[in-house]
């Protein structure tokens, strides 16, 4: 009897956390696995009862003497529940995950998932974790039994700057459910905010509002743009540490009536179906689901120039992509509106991350580490 346990440690309105439920409810269809499990640091989410019946959840206790007790209760839940294999997502979890590993020696296979470009998220982390991290992130890494990069950027980030072996690392993509998020979108949204999107010009922008999702650049470029037109409005969907800065932002240059921040949505498709335009305007980016997202629903899509955001958009073919300053974002918004047709064909393009596709990527990976481990 195979079982496999999950393990993320905040069920948040975030891109990983939306790619494990969807990974996790598609995966317990498939009769490969006889037990499913999600472990989480908390199980107070808005989001965790989209999680399948199927899927136990496991509440990983850790407030008590910090981080070897918390890998005392992973090691106990492991080993209760006869874990064969644990999938963790996010560096810290998997950092977690593996220094259990080093503590306990557990018996249970360690597949560790990749969400970022960990050598510009380290950087980005500003205390003592940072050392720590950079020690530790080598040398457990390679003792996984095996890696998911969520991107090739990812992937030769970590091969090029953190020196874990290439056969060590499989490129999965982060998936979207097609079926689920069709649905979504044909939600209502708030009749008021209707009325204020009638004959408007309508951009969307969905992330958390952290540093390094780049809002202020954002908001920066629709200054200059509030200018020369203000046939538009702005919906910026998320929330996070950055909203009390970005709200000031607003009052300070008068663009109340441009910027609507909408606050943590579980249904963001509602709002990104209205959408003329879908910007990502990141510092950093391991994958960037919400890309694909957009180009499933035929959005025409405005990226800064990142790694990520060339590789979903191939250089520039399904989307603009443009330097992250507000001068260049402002005009890529105006020539995106002045556009005249619409140039690009993305809908097959996001058949590519359909969940299916992408859970048999994950099914056969977890077969042969079954099969290996025989």
């Amino acid at each position: 009897m195979k079982k496999i346990a999950f393990y993320i440690p905040l069920l948040n309105i975030g891109g990983a956390e939306r790619v494990v439920i969807d990974i996790l409810n598609q995966l317990s269809n498939i009769e490969l696995i006889d037990k499913y499990y999600l472990i989480v640091d908390e199980k107070e989410s808005s989001i965790i009862d989209q999680i399948s019946k199927k899927v136990e959840i496991l509440h990983l206790e850790h407030k008590k003497f910090g981080l070897i007790y918390k890998a005392y209760s992973l090691n106990k839940l492991l080993k209760l529940h006869k874990i064969d294999l644990v999938v963790s997502h996010l560096t810290h979890a998997n950092l977690h995950v593996l220094i259990t590993k080093s503590i306990f020696n557990f018996k249970s296979k360690v597949l560790i998932t990749e969400h970022s470009i960990l050598s510009q998220y380290i950087d980005s982390v500003k205390s003592a974790k940072h050392y720590v991290m950079k020690k530790l992130l080598t040398k457990l890494y390679n003792k996984s039994d095996h890696v998911i990069a969520v991107s090739n950027a990812v992937k030769n980030d970590l091969v090029n700057n953190w020196s874990i072996k290439n056969n060590l690392i499989t490129r999965i993509y982060n998936p979207i459910d097609i079926n689920k998020i069709e649905e979504q979108s044909n939600k209502s949204i708030e009749s008021d905010l209707i009325f204020k999107l009638k004959n408007k010009k309508v951009i969307v922008s969905i992330g958390r509002l952290e540093k390094q999702k780049n809002h202020k650049l954002l908001l920066e470029s629709i200054n200059i743009l509030k200018e020369r037109n203000k046939n538009f409005i702005l919906l910026v969907i998320g929330g996070g540490s950055e909203k009390e800065n970005l709200e000031k932002f607003i009052d300070n240059n008068h663009l109340n009536e441009y910027v609507f921040l909408l606050g943590h949505q579980t249904n963001p498709y509602k709002y990104l179906k209205f959408a003329d335009i879908f910007i990502l305007p990141s510092l950093i980016e391991g994958f960037g689901i919400v890309l694909v997202e957009a180009l499933y629903f035929k959005k025409r899509i405005i990226a800064t120039n990142i790694e990520a955001a060339k590789e979903v958009l191939e250089n520039g073919k399904y989307g603009y992509l443009c330097e992250a300053t507000p001068l260049d974002m402002s005009e890529a918004i105006q020539n995106t509106f002045d556009a005249k047709t619409d140039v690009y064909f993305p809908k097959n393009k996001a058949n590519d991350f359909n969940i299916e596709k992408i859970a048999n990527e994950y099914t056969m990976l977890i077969s042969v580490m079954f099969d290996d481990s025989k």
